[in-house]
């Protein structure tokens, strides 16, 4: 089952500085620098070099990391729920 997550909450993460800061206790700087490169070179179809320089993140692109990294439930939309 997928878990709704709220955009709302998402769009404070835009920015890749904002992003770093707030995901670098749940995963390893390095790893998430790199593993961010990758998701934003394949959805912009970007090359890698390029990738790394981009500052501002979009929804699906922060969505593909959580989902990636089991992080669904700091982000869970709770407007759903009865």
């Amino acid at each position: 089952m997928q878990v709704g997550l709220d955009i709302t909450k998402l769009k404070k993460y835009l920015k890749k500085e904002k992003f770093y800061r707030f995901f670098q206790d749940y995963v390893p700087f390095e790893s998430m620098r790199i593993e961010l490169s990758e998701i934003v070179a394949e959805k912009r179809k970007l090359p890698l070099d390029k990738a790394k320089r981009i500052r501002v993140l979009t929804i699906v692109e922060i969505e593909s990391f959580i989902r990636t990294h089991d992080l669904q439930s700091y982000f869970k939309d709770t407007s759903k729920e009865d």
